[in-house]
């Protein structure tokens, strides 16, 4: 709980002497002459004082979001068990007043400033703090052109992320509060001086200054930005290619606003000429030159008339592609697993064969989405550069099959974590549970094909027609053919759940206009109809069976297997593994609870009539 001056003594304080001696223009660089104000006026008993200079301090190092309309002046720290620091909604409406009082006659102009802007910020009703906080920050602007003044860490950068910031915020409060007037032909001039100068260093802050004039739509930097083709070409000419794509991402940008298809076109073809000659630079590094022509090749999505273009891209791509893996490498970390799996394999002592069957199929049972997506996001918090950045995933040629944005804020970045956090999870899971455990009951026990038909047979999950492909699966999965069981099992996943759907009461098919009937596929089960079989088989199992044969950031063990792309080594993977221990789970685990007992009993009966040698499928009803 901060503890806020009383608005008679913030009217009364001596708030700025702390800082008159300073010229910087960032309110960052006042926080110590203010803790130190502070600190020395509480140990001479001038409390008031020193209540007003901590406050200082914390306006002085807000976390400054100069396009945010709602919260500009956020909390600089927050921390994971919701504690944080002073953000300026929580100033009191009568601490808001005291300081529009007092901060047009602060000498110090980033003070001034920072006040008059926050005070506008609470209540947009303060037209003449808004006024004293657009001519602050183009004073703030002029001080780094002419001086003096200086950034906190750079020293005088008129071009530089302070004055952005500055002009970026002037503009903002301009707009809010009477774009047209002429009070504000000063910030316009002033805008076009800092980006005169932008021009004439032909550095970056031309893209930044010339994206915030398009923000602010300031007409009048058009004739400037009509020379933006020039400054590709230097980009080009050094070369400098950073410079020369965002620069020619801003010609775009400006074609598009003018409504103008043919110049947006061009402008597109010259950005593509752009990563052509990035990728030719690159050629050392297939990864590289393969980025730079994906690159190209998303920049003329919507563009008409360019497949020629397009397919001469995908030519070179797929090219470069053939190379991209020399570039790869392999992160191994060992772990010692021998206690774990001890434990584990303990538990199995002294239990018949279905009691080790089903033991096995409640072993690593899949976590609720909720507390998958939890884990993920405080996983992020704790590592916050495991996430950080946007990442695509290849295949086996190189060829980009999905896509993160990076970081949890969004669904989509979300599900990827989870989905490489699982799969990570599954090395494990497989080494140390599932593949001991089969080793162990095929150590323990002769497993009968007639107790895993009948097993298939009781089981919901499994259709009728499908008992024995079930069964030979499960068969070969408990054995460690792992080949075989992916063979079988992989293809009836849908056919398990539809049968779920079907005895939920649901159709399992749909029919067309033309009377054309047809049953639902995978994605249609994990959509429409995720509801009825949550309803049965709870969240946990379709996110599961979603994340591993369904979803772009996962295996996608049904797409690749049905399609033929599964190679011959993957199918004895972790994440095949884990898979089929899914299917098996669904088979058996339905079977568990009060009648079990009773299940038990009539699988050792009807599988005791066909002892001995393996039997036929046929005599097995």
């Amino acid at each position: 709980m901060i503890e806020l001056p009383k608005p008679e003594v913030i009217l009364s304080a001596d708030i700025e002497s702390p800082i008159l001696e300073s010229a910087c223009v960032d309110t960052d660089d006042f926080e110590k002459a203010f803790r130190e104000a502070g600190a020395e006026a509480e140990a001479s008993g001038s409390y008031d004082q020193a209540a007003v200079y901590r406050l200082m301090a914390d306006i002085c190092t807000f976390h400054f979001r100069p396009a945010d309309k709602t919260e500009p002046f956020s909390n600089r720290m927050g921390f994971g068990d919701g504690r944080r620091t002073l953000v300026g909604s929580d100033l009191a409406d009568d601490t808001i007043v005291a300081l529009s009082k007092v901060a047009s006659g602060l000498s110090n102009v980033a003070l001034r400033t920072r006040i008059a802007d926050l005070v506008w910020s609470r209540d947009k009703r303060q037209a003449e703090c808004a006024r004293v906080a657009i001519d602050g920050y183009l004073d703030l602007v002029g001080k780094l052109v002419d001086g003096p003044g200086a950034e906190r860490f750079h020293g005088p950068e008129p071009t530089g992320i302070s004055a952005q910031e500055f002009l970026q915020r002037a503009g903002l409060i301009a707009r809010s509060t009477g774009w047209s007037k002429s009070e504000n032909d000063r910030f316009r001039q002033c805008f076009l001086q800092i980006l005169e100068l932008a021009f004439e260093k032909q550095d970056f802050a031309i893209v930044r200054f010339g994206n915030l004039a398009m923000d602010l739509g300031l007409s009048e930097a058009g004739e400037l930005l009509s020379s933006l083709p020039d400054v590709v070409q230097g980009a080009l000419a050094k070369p400098d290619f950073h410079l020369a794509e965002s620069a020619q991402e801003l010609v775009i940008r400006g074609a598009r606003r003018s409504r103008d298809d043919e110049a947006v076109k061009v402008a597109t073809l010259k950005f593509v000429e752009v990563l052509e000659a990035k990728g030719e630079t690159a050629k050392g590094s297939p990864m590289l030159q393969g980025l730079a022509l994906q690159q190209a090749i998303s920049s003329l999505q919507n563009i008409k008339g360019v497949r020629e273009v397009r397919q001469r891209l995908h030519e070179k791509l797929k090219d470069v592609q053939l190379h991209m893996f020399e570039e790869f490498g392999v992160i191994e970390h060992s772990m010692d697993l021998t206690d774990e799996v001890q434990r584990i394999i303990g538990g199995f002592a002294g239990l018949d064969l279905l009691e080790s069957l089903l033991r096995l199929a409640r072993t690593e049972l899949p976590k609720n989405p909720d507390d998958l997506e939890r884990e993920a996001i405080e996983s992020s918090r704790r590592h916050p550069l495991s996430s950080l950045f946007a990442t695509s995933s290849v295949d086996q040629k190189g060829r980009v099959v999905s896509k993160s944005p990076g970081g949890v804020d969004s669904p989509e970045g979300l599900r990827h974590e989870v989905i490489r956090a699982e799969l990570l999870k599954t090395g494990i899971v497989v080494a140390a549970a599932i593949d001991p455990i089969r080793t162990e009951i095929t150590k323990n026990f002769d497993i009968p094909y007639q107790v895993l038909y009948e097993i298939c047979r009781l089981s919901p999950f499994v259709p009728y027609h499908a008992t024995h492909i079930f069964a030979r699966g499960i068969e070969a999965f408990l054995y460690g053919d792992d080949l075989i069981a992916v063979a079988t099992l992989v293809p009836y996943l849908e056919a398990g759940l539809r049968q779920i759907v079907e005895m939920a009461g649901e159709s399992e098919t749909r029919i067309g206009a033309d009377g054309i009937e047809s049953v639902i596929g995978l994605g249609p089960l994990l959509g429409e109809y995720r509801s009825t079989l949550e309803g049965v088989i709870g969240k946990a199992m379709p996110y599961a069976i979603e994340n591993f044969f369904e979803h772009e950031a996962g295996p996608k063990i049904r797409h690749h297997f049905c399609h033929g792309l599964t190679a011959y080594g993957a199918m004895f993977g972790e994440d095949h593994t884990y898979a089929l221990k899914l299917l098996f789970t669904l088979v058996i685990l339905p079977l568990a609870g009060p009648n079990w007992p009773a299940f038990k009993e009539e699988i050792l009966a009807r599988s005791s009539r066909h002892d001995g040698a393996r039997s036929d499928p046929a005599t097995l009803h």
